[in-house]
């Protein structure tokens, strides 16, 4: 996943997703919709 660019907030650089917003809520909607994204296409994550 080299770019999100249809997802508000989140960045991509080399191998990490930086998602941002400008309050706790916003971020943990954007947050939602990247892993929601992460998983539609099948990828893994190791945290």
């Amino acid at each position: 996943m080299d770019t999100m660019p249809d997802t508000e907030g989140a960045n991509t650089y080399l191998d990490d997703i930086i998602v941002t917003g400008s309050n706790p809520v916003e971020l943990m909607q954007r947050l939602e919709t990247v892993l929601n994204r992460i998983q539609d296409y099948s990828f893994r994550l190791r945290l």
